[in-house]
This record gives structure tokens, sequence and C-alpha cells, in this order.
């Protein structure tokens, strides 16, 4: 069953220039195994900075992964209810203007790893990445500027910035394409393309 949400879509666009990130809160999940930075324009973690967990003011490394794109840490188990913080960089965020819908495709390749004895044929589906397509009025020359520096940009693709309900895909990418369409009887339309590189992440809430 799909939700439509509407005007409630939002895409958000990380870039420029890292900023200092530190003893910034953590929201934990019910479980208090995941925890997400608190503050949502910091969510985009710099991932060429080191990024120090901490839990009740002490360095850990005991947490299972860390995601950069959405700020969020986890832990096979809970570490306990004291609290998580991070420090290091993180990437500004923005909204990005204008925009209108958002596509997320993802591409998979399945191996054959039939072995003898397997009474039929047995495949191994492996990812092998992900792109998003953009639909977007044009506003002004940014997005070509980015485009120009071979800039990596973090992205939030929502399917409903209702606050405290957020459904979206996170992930850092390169752009990969943009065009630039000026009809005479119509609105001037910049669709941009997106190469995943890291993710794309499901997060909900939060």
């Amino acid at each position: 069953m799909s939700i439509i949400k509407g005007h409630l879509g939002a895409i958000y666009i990380a870039t420029g220039t890292a900023q200092t990130l530190t003893d910034d809160a953590t929201t934990a999940n019910v479980a208090a195994t995941e925890f997400v930075i608190s503050d949502s324009d910091h969510r985009f973690l710099d991932p060429a900075t080191a990024v120090v967990v901490e839990y009740n003011g002490s360095a850990v490394t005991t947490y299972a992964t860390l995601q950069c794109p959405g700020g969020k840490v986890t832990w096979g188990t809970t570490p306990g209810a004291e609290a998580v913080t991070l420090s290091g960089a993180y990437i500004p965020v923005t909204e990005l203007g204008e925009a209108r819908g958002w596509t997320l495709d993802t591409q998979w390749e399945f191996v054959d790893v039939s072995t003898f004895g397997d009474t039929f044929r047995v495949n191994e589906p492996t990812f092998r990445g992900a792109t998003v397509s953009i639909e977007h009025f044009y506003v002004d020359s940014s997005m070509f500027t980015i485009m120009s520096g071979g800039t990596v940009v973090g992205f939030d693709l929502f399917m409903d910035a209702t606050a405290d309900s957020e459904l979206r895909y996170t992930g850092f990418a390169y752009m990969s394409s943009q065009s630039v369409s000026a009809p005479v009887d119509g609105i001037i339309d910049e669709p941009l393309s997106l190469t995943v590189i890291d993710g794309p992440y499901y997060m909900a809430g939060l």
C-alpha cells in the first residue's frame, strides 16, 4: 500500500566546508541500540574527519556501525542508559528549493553460486549501486557550481517530512549529470542526477 504525502516531501542537500562538532547529543531508539544526532542540521558527518563516539563521557569503540550520512551509531546490544555523544565535523545541510520530485533506483547483480549436488541453480544477489534522479525547477547557478567542483554531496530524500514521523533515504553521492531545459512556453527546468557512493540508508523518525 502506498502513502501519498504530497507537499510533505522534501529534499535536503549537504555540501560546503565542514564545521566542527563537539559532544553533540543523540536521541536513542526504544531499545537504546541506535543513536542519531539530535540536531538535524548536524546529521551529515564529514567522512574525511575522524569521529569520536563517547558513552557517559568516555570514548568507546564497542559500537557495531557508524553511519556518516544520517549521523547514526548502532550497537548490537544496548550499551546502557547513559548519554551517547559524537564529536568530529559535519557538513552543513540546506533544503533544495523548487524540487518537486525524486526517484531512487538501486542496481543488483545476481551471481551464480551453484555447487555440485545442488538440485537447482542458486543465485546470490549482489548490490551494485544506486542512482538518484531529482526533478527540480531552475533557481540559480548553485547546482552547476557544485557539479563543476566534483563535490561529494549528502542527500536526504523525504517521503514524509512531518515532524516526529520523518521517513527518508539518506546517503552521500556525486552529482553525475545536470541539464537545463528552457521552453518558450514553459518554466525553466533543471533535473539533477546523483551517483550514490555511501548508502542509501532508510531512516524513520527522529
